[in-house]
């Protein structure tokens, strides 16, 4: 998931991307739904366009919306980049998108023409998921919680790492609030992590989840979002 003003939602198993009205957290809509010319294989928006990686017969790019008007986006354009781009975190005038295990960033000051500026391997198995806090961006692999300090973008620096998993536990995916991150895995145990101090984050608390792999977790106005593909979602509130 990615969202704005609403949540711009995509499945990856059909060729299609879908606007859900979420000004009620806890009775979300679908209000539009658009088609597209391969499944989507991840994508992210910020400050009103939205970046989606196809990939077609060998090739894979971005295509670009305007989402001005969230619930009828505008494609504006279209550019070739080196692979399925699946994570997406943004700063200012940068985009940071995972390419398996490598990190590549683009400037985006023209939004809808991105210019690769840098690529680089973090540590760790390949690249889960990206959350961008100002100067800190965290970074969930297979089995570790990394944060970098990206007060410049084009040259990130690692701060810490924390061990999550060991055997056949892996991460799949998290979101932050202000003081905690909250990672969705694949057997059935999200994990909460006290992400302060950035250089020495400590994992604090597990619990039980009913369902399926999480496939995706968001934290949006108090509420803890969970998506399991075999159960759907769940809605946890946050005190």
């Amino acid at each position: 998931m990615a969202y704005d003003d609403g949540v711009i939602a995509v499945s990856r198993d059909v060729k299609e991307f879908c606007v859900v009205d979420a000004s009620d957290p806890t009775n979300l809509a679908i209000t539009q739904t658009y088609t597209l010319a391969a499944s989507p294989g991840g994508f992210g928006i910020n400050d009103n366009t939205l970046y989606v990686s196809l990939y077609v017969t060998g090739t894979t790019t971005f295509e670009i919306y305007d989402v001005t008007n969230v619930a009828v986006p505008v494609y504006k354009s279209s550019i070739s980049v080196s692979g399925n781009v699946a994570h997406y975190g943004f700063k200012g005038d940068y985009l940071f998108g995972s390419i398996s295990d490598d990190l590549e960033i683009w400037d985006i000051i023209s939004p809808y023409f991105p210019v690769s500026v840098d690529t680089f391997e973090p540590t760790g198995d390949v690249i889960r998921d990206i959350v961008i806090d100002g100067n800190t961006m965290h970074l969930l692999t297979g089995y570790d919680y990394l944060t970098y300090d990206i007060t410049d973008p084009t040259a990130s620096v690692l701060e810490s790492t924390l061990t999550l998993f060991a055997g056949y536990t892996a991460a799949s995916n998290f979101d932050i609030n202000s003081q905690y991150a909250f990672i969705g895995t694949s057997n059935l145990a999200p994990q909460v992590v006290d992400r302060w101090p950035a250089d020495n984050p400590q994992k604090i608390l597990s619990w039980d989840y009913p369902y399926w792999t999480i496939d995706d977790t968001v934290v949006w106005d108090g509420h803890l979002y969970t998506l399991s593909a075999y159960f759907g979602p769940r809605i946890h509130e946050l005190y």
